[in-house]
């Protein structure tokens, strides 16, 4: 098959989009399909081309302040490169509905005569909360819904992503919206839990972005949980918070760290190479995720897999991980709430026994979820509609 995918963002850029398309692209390319990525660059004025992994990369220009909106520039260029790619593509591939590139696309593709067959991978977080993102959102959705008609399948991360998604955008009945996990990488097989013996380490990764991922609570809340586990744990440990990530609210983190007087308790890791990564959460005595919203929620997902004693807020799709048994969940997003889970989670570590991690993560391999098994799960859905 000739397949070309389409994304905001590509390798080596790190988030939960990119991992996915990556991750389809250069097995589907393995199997020896024919795959075009066609992806945003904030940081080029013109488009470039590369080949990576067998993989035909097309790099073109847009503009994205704080890693957001990614609005295509050079238009006009970029649809006569749009009409020359569907003369001969079989399966057109579009990734997040949050950017304003997936819906040019989109547009495109409405307008065209083509033979291609449109999917769509949502990767729906809901509404923004701030006001700008409030408004371009809107703005996109309601571009997007008068476009979906052109659609032939939509593939939702989990239920909680495709319940959200069907009733923003109106879909009702029009199109077949089915669940099509995010593969678990193969890579994780190779790392285990190894804690420290002399402290307590408290692992959070992703954007800093505290609109969504709330860095900010997590923090407020680390001066109580200093004190509980101080009083709770016989023997005294250093507790250090380590984050990993960049962002656009790290400056803001950073002086309220610093308010707080826990400088000394907060460690910041810049993002690192995948090997790295991991090693530091395999590294950790727990690792937790405190969002406001997660279609899907990968990070949490890999930390159970590697045996990582994990919390996480529980909503959305996060909300399936603890009612599955595989971690911790805080139902009251306050700092109270957020600091007597974590502590419970940390004395429950210490004191108890590490096999029931172990096994957690190894129900994780068995359940989410082999990547080959989600490939010929994807060429199934790509062959029945051509």
């Amino acid at each position: 098959m000739k397949i070309l995918y389409t994304t905001p963002r590509y390798y080596p850029y790190i988030g939960g989009v990119e991992y996915v398309v990556k991750t389809l692209a250069e097995k589907l390319a393995d199997r020896g399909h024919q795959v075009t990525v066609l992806t945003g660059e904030p940081c080029i004025n013109k488009p470039l081309k590369e080949n990576i992994n067998d993989v035909q990369i097309i790099k073109w220009p847009t503009w994205a302040p704080q890693s957001s909106y990614h609005v295509p520039r050079r238009i006009n260029k970029l649809n006569i490169i749009l009409r020359d790619i569907l003369k001969e593509v079989e399966i057109v591939h579009i990734h997040s509905i949050h950017a304003f590139m997936s819906t040019f696309i989109l547009k495109v593709l409405g307008k065209e005569k083509h033979k291609a067959k449109i999917v769509l991978s949502p990767h729906y977080l809901g509404e923004p909360n701030s006001l700008p993102r409030k408004i371009s959102f809107k703005i996109n959705r309601y571009l997007i819904i008068k476009d979906l008609n052109k659609v032939n399948i939509v593939l939702c991360s989990s239920s909680c992503e495709r319940k959200m998604f069907v009733k923003d955008f109106k879909l009702k009945d029009k199109i077949e919206v089915r669940i099509l996990p995010i593969p678990l990488p193969s890579d994780i097989r190779k790392y285990e839990w190894n804690p420290p013996k002399n402290k307590i380490v408290i692992t959070m990764s992703g954007r800093m972005d505290i609109t969504q991922k709330r860095y900010d609570i997590l923090l407020r809340s680390a001066p109580l949980i200093i004190y509980k586990l101080r009083k709770a744990l016989e023997k005294e440990r250093h507790v250090e918070f380590k984050l990993i990530g960049t962002g656009p609210h790290k400056a803001y983190l950073k002086k309220l760290i610093k308010s707080l007087n826990i400088e000394e308790n907060v460690r910041f890791i810049s993002p690192l190479p995948r090997e790295e990564y991991l090693k530091e959460i395999s590294s950790s005595t727990l690792y937790v995720f405190i969002s406001e919203h997660e279609n899907y929620g990968i990070a949490p997902r890999e930390a159970i897999a590697i045996g990582v004693p994990t919390v996480v807020s529980y909503n959305s799709a996060l909300a399936e991980l603890v009612n599955e048994g595989l971690c911790n969940g805080v139902k009251n997003m306050s700092i109270h709430g957020i600091a007597d889970v974590i502590t419970s989670t940390i004395i429950e570590v210490l004191t108890g026994k590490p096999e029931k991690n172990r096994k957690r993560g190894t129900r994780m391999h068995s359940n989410l979820w082999n990547p080959d098994y989600i490939i010929l799960r994807v060429v199934d859905i790509y062959s029945n509609l051509m």
